[in-house]
């Protein structure tokens, strides 16, 4: 019996996108990678149209355990973990969330890769930088962010599951 974690991906972008990776280290580079900046195509492919702020700049994370036992695969069901607004910085004064978000530069926007949007702050909203790889909101002060928290969990529900085998 092999067990082996797949980490999805996955941004609401226009449509949907959604990728699955063996690793953690694949995942952070996809996130590292990935243009949010842009709208993507039924078939995932991005086309360059005006984002639309909160709702095209956010992703979140899952993972999903494929076991194999003699050659049969059994998968789980995904199991989603946090889910992030993008923005470079993020404060939140007067239950009001003001988030640095990418935009696509152009006419709309002139020469800014970033424009401040405002959302009346939810509890369980937070923000990643995908250019950092870091969670700025809310601050981490030396604790592992939501994301870290969350693959770790995956790899320990694997060892455990290694150890009971």
């Amino acid at each position: 019996m092999i067990i082996k974690p797949k980490y999805v991906f996955q941004a609401d972008s226009c449509n949907l996108v959604q990728q699955e990776f063996s690793t953690k280290q694949e995942l952070y580079d996809f996130i590292h990678s990935f243009d949010f900046r842009s709208l993507y195509d039924s078939h995932g492919k991005p086309t360059y149209g005006i984002t639309r702020g909160f709702r095209d700049n956010q992703f979140k994370v899952g993972a999903r355990l494929v076991i194999d036992i003699d050659g049969y695969q059994a998968k789980s069901n995904i199991i989603w973990g946090p889910q992030y607004y993008v923005g470079r910085s993020a404060n939140c004064n007067n239950n009001v969330l003001r988030v640095e978000m990418p935009v696509v530069p152009g006419i709309l926007y002139g020469n800014r890769h970033y424009s401040e949007y405002h959302k009346i702050f939810a509890n369980g909203d937070m923000v990643y930088d995908p250019v950092r790889m870091r969670q700025v909101y809310p601050l981490c002060d030396g604790r592992p962010s939501e994301l870290t928290r969350f693959i770790q969990q995956i790899e320990k529900q694997k060892y455990n599951l290694d150890k009971v085998r």
